[in-house]
């Protein structure tokens, strides 16, 4: 476009005439580097009410942006490894404390009098005194207490993951 057109287009914009593709023609004309001089206030104009300063890109734009969504790429799959490695973990972590639940519960059965398993095959008859068996609820109590909290905690994390 020369100068007579953009004058003329000019006019016609200032006198409410002008469709989105003479304004798209005017915009690209006012961005350029070799505008008359006196059509600068029209170009800053243009800039205030359409951005066409800003619309300038740098010339590697497409370089830098493929770069950094490469980096973001690998930030993501190292992060989904580790959430994944650590879930993993609490995964195993929770079937090794149910296996010694299990182990427990089988070998100590309710209303049992509370004697060794080798009682059972005869080899041995003892008794265990109150205390013994009071002293044996209460680190039981504590042991479950811990593998509750570490259970929760573990459900908590896996609970993040999953959203």
């Amino acid at each position: 476009m020369d100068n007579k057109e953009a004058r003329r287009l000019l006019t016609k914009y200032y006198d409410g005439e002008t469709d989105s593709v003479d304004e798209a023609r005017l915009m690209d004309y006012l961005s350029r580097d070799d505008i008359p001089a006196d059509m600068t206030a029209d170009r800053k104009l243009f800039a205030l009410l359409y951005g066409i300063d800003r619309a300038k890109e740098p010339k590697d734009i497409e370089r830098r942006m493929r770069r950094q969504t490469e980096t973001w790429d690998m930030i993501e799959q190292a992060t989904a490894r580790r959430e994944r490695r650590l879930s993993l973990r609490w995964m195993s972590g929770i079937a090794a404390s149910l296996l010694v639940l299990t182990t427990l519960g089988v070998l100590v059965k309710p209303g049992d009098t509370y004697q060794t398993a080798a009682n059972e095959t005869g080899t041995e008859q003892r008794q265990y005194t109150q205390e013994e068996i009071e002293r044996a609820r209460a680190v039981t109590e504590l042991a479950l207490v811990k593998f509750s909290k570490s259970m929760n905690k573990g459900l908590d994390a896996l609970g993040r993951h999953d959203d």
